[in-house]
Formats: C-alpha cells, sequence, structure tokens
C-alpha cells in the first residue's frame, strides 16, 4: 500500500481526474480505477490515479508468490519459462506463462476452478483438455484464484467488480507478426470462488482443408458433391470437443473460397473468416438467433452458417432458408443416428426431414455414411 500522505480521498480523485462523481462511480465499478475502503470511505492511490491518466490497467496484487504454480506449469510443459519482460507486473507475467502452456500443449481449452477435497480442503486448480480429457497441470493457493480471474478479466475487457453474475470476453494473443490466438473467455460465479473456462480458438483452423480431416475418399467426394450444390441443409454434429467446429469451418473455407457472399450467426468468440459477414448473437439486447436468421434473410447472401443451433423455431428457419442456398449449422450429438432423432423430438415442422432420412438407415453402415447421405 502506498503512503498515508498518497492516499486520496474519493472527493480528491474526483478533482484530479477533472470528472462528475456519476462518471467516477461508472469508472470504480467497471473495474477501470482501482480503490478500497476504510470504513465505510473510499480511498485511491495516487499511483493508481495516475495510472488511469495514462491509459494504463489497474494493478492487481499477489498476495502471495506465484512461484509454485509456474514451477508445475513448467514441469507440465517440460520446457523453461522464458524470464518476465522489463516492467511486467507479477500478474501479468504468470497469466501470459498459463495461457502459453495451453497453446504449448495443444489444448482445446483451460479451466481456473476453486475446488473443495474432504481431505485437502479448498483450493485452486488450473486444468486443460487436451483431446477431449481434462487434465491437471496445478493446484494453486486460494488466494491466488481471485487476482487471476481479475487479469483475465481485465484483458477480455470484463467487469473487474462484477462477481454476481456471468460474463463473457475475449482476449487476442499476438504470437507472430502475422498471427494471433483468440480466446474466449467466460467466468460464472460458484460457491467458492469464481470458475474460468477460456476456449482456444485458432484462426488457422478456419483455413484448414477437407483432405486432412481423415475422411474416406468415398465420403470426402460425397461431401464435395453436396457443397457443389446451391441449395440445402448441412449440419456438423457430434459431442463435446469432437470437432465439430473445426469441421463446419472446413465446409465454410472451401464454399467461401469459391466466391460468394458468406454471412454467419454466431456466439462471442468466434474466429475469423476472410471476407465474411460475420453477427454476434446477444440475447440481452434481443439479437437472439431466430431474430439474426430471419434479419439474414434480407441480406441476398449465398451462405449461411448458424452457430449451434439448439431449439426447432431456428431449425424451422434454417429449413426455410435451405430452399435457397446453403445454410450450415452444428447440433451437440452423441452420433449422428441419433441426431435424426433429436431433429424428430423438435416438432412437426420437420418430422418429415427425420422420417425420409430413416428410410435409408438400414443400407448404412456407419454414422459418417449417414451424415454424407443426409448431405
Amino acid at each position: 500500500m502506498a503512503p498515508d500522505n498518497d492516499l486520496l480521498t474519493m472527493d480528491e480523485a474526483i478533482r484530479r481526474l477533472s470528472t462528475t462523481r456519476a462518471t467516477f462511480n461508472r469508472w470504480l465499478k467497471a473495474g477501470r480505477i482501482k480503490g478500497f475502503k476504510v470504513g465505510r470511505q473510499w480511498r485511491f492511490e495516487g499511483s493508481e490515479i495516475e495510472r488511469f491518466l495514462k491509459g494504463e490497467s489497474p494493478t492487481i496484487g499477489l498476495p502471495v508468490s506465484p512461484g509454485p504454480l509456474l514451477e508445475h506449469v513448467a514441469n507440465f510443459t517440460g520446457e523453461a519459462l522464458p524470464p518476465p519482460e522489463t516492467g511486467a507486473e507479477d500478474i501479468e507475467y504468470t497469466v501470459r506463462m498459463l495461457l502459453i502452456c495451453g497453446l504449448k500443449k495443444g489444448a482445446a481449452d483451460l479451466h481456473f476452478d476453486v475446488q473443495h477435497h474432504a481431505e485437502t480442503g479448498t483450493s485452486g486448480a488450473f486444468t486443460l483438455r487436451i483431446d477431449g480429457l481434462i487434465q491437471t497441470v496445478s493446484h494453486y493457493d486460494q488466494r491466488l484464484h481471485q487476482p487471476i480471474i481479475d487479469q483475465l478479466k481485465t484483458l477480455s475487457g470484463m467487469t473487474v467488480s462484477e462477481k454476481r453474475l456471468p460474463q463473457d470476453g475475449r482476449i487476442q494473443f499476438k504470437i507472430a507478426v502475422n498471427r494471433s490466438i483468440d480466446f474466449a473467455v467466460s467466468v460464472l460465479p460458484a460457491t467458492f470462488g469464481e470458475s474460468c473456462t477460456i476456449k482456444i480458438r485458432d484462426p488457422m483452423a478456419t483455413q484448414i482443408e477437407l483432405d486432412v480431416l481423415g475422411l474416406s475418399e468415398i465420403n470426402l467426394k460425397r461431401i464435395h458433391n453436396a457443397l457443389s450444390r446451391k441449395q440445402g441443409l448441412f449440419i456438423t454434429g457430434g459431442p463435446s470437443e469432437a470437432g465439430k467446429k473445426v469441421s463446419v469451418y472446413s465446409l465454410l473455407h472451401t464454399v467461401n473460397a469459391r466466391q460468394g457472399r458468406l454471412l454467419t450467426v454466431e456466439q462471442p468468440g468466434a474466429m475469423v473468416l476472410d471476407g465474411a459477414i460475420q453477427t454476434i448473437i446477444n440475447n440481452p439486447l434481443g439479437l437472439t438467433r431466430a431474430t439474426l436468421i430471419r434479419a439474414a434473410a434480407r441480406q441476398a447472401w449465398d451462405s449461411l452458417y448458424v452457430d449451434a443451433v439448439q431449439e426447432s423455431e431456428s431449425l424451422n428457419l434454417m429449413i426455410n432458408e435451405a430452399l435457397h442456398g446453403r445454410v450450415f449449422t452444428t447440433i451437440h450429438l452423441r452420433d449422428a443416428i441419433s441426431g435424426l432423432l433429436t431433429v424428430r423430438d423438435w416438432g412437426n415442422r420437420v418430422q418429415g426431414l427425420a422420417d425420409r432420412s430413416e428410410e435409408h438407415t438400414s443400407e448404412l453402415q456407419s454414422p459418417d455414411h449417414l451424415v454424407c447421405r443426409l448431405l
């Protein structure tokens, strides 16, 4: 903490910033200004006000050393960690090394949780999902957890002081002159502390060719034949972390390369598609899947992608749009055959599609064949 003569009252901080109390309170609530309470009164360090004037983020102090956590990260990756950059804060360096750990191990997502165990008590847990399996990198001192979450919130543009509601954000991590990695960050309030999940989105994954996905030659030919049509509904299904997103982006990359207008309706943290018009779902603002699909109908697109269809209304709208152009989507499924039952259960409007598809199931030898037949 700064010496007493460097502590400012709220009125003194407002005068130094030449702003109003209402604006100052908005900055404070959003976490752009760091302060602390002495009794019922707010106090602010002069150095923090100066950081704000310079456009810098508030400092986030670490109550304990992150050394043991970073040592576990180095052991997990099998490589020595690079030294911190000059002037870098401990929390900035720590979070950067945690994100790099996920990248080096090829993880699909990273998790920061507070876990309680009867024998060991409560501690923070840093885990990665690699090839669909959760692997624990380190259990760390619980006192490190909130500073890590606060730094991730700051980097992804969330409200640091909001700890009661879920939040979503995005971090862009530059790893080369012409290449960056996107991290889709989701924070959820939990019993012992906020839980944070980070999904790694590599823009290069949007340029994966269909030929390298491991499809059999006959199924690859069927998919190319289906993509040559001007209309149709293309559904990519599978369980969590099975590669639905990569598969559907490979399809989109293929049709996008043939020139045409591509429009997408996606959740935050979407990958970037060259030349595509990408819209973001925002339910609180009324920008639901169904609303955006209806609006997209007036945009004269050639191909439309709707992320993760979950209800009959959106599916019905996509079926209508598929009469005029190529429509792509993903559905969470155990396998392709159970997808027919899922589609059928969503309503009578799509009953005919499911029934017609079921007529062919007896002659198909695998779920992969079924997907290609539906395409």
